[in-house]
């Protein structure tokens, strides 16, 4: 059985760029589609740890959460 390689999100974004780029844009225009995909992986993150989050502390004080009360992150 043979290993998936590796791809962090920058190989990705890397080949979409190369894949979706028209040969006669700049590279000034790669460089903003490929900032603008990395801000949106940076986005989804964020998104991801702030539910990661929440679902944390309603599983260790739900009954705080449900009473409206919140208790403060670290």
């Amino acid at each position: 059985m043979q290993s998936r390689p590796d791809l962090s999100s920058d190989d990705v974004i890397d080949a979409l760029v190369a894949a979706l780029s028209h040969p006669d844009f700049a590279q000034t225009d790669r460089e903003l589609c490929r900032e603008a995909l990395r801000g949106l992986v940076r986005l989804a993150q964020a998104e991801q740890l702030l539910r990661m989050q929440v679902d944390f502390n309603q599983m260790t004080n739900p009954l705080a959460l449900r009473a409206g009360v919140r208790r403060p992150s670290r």
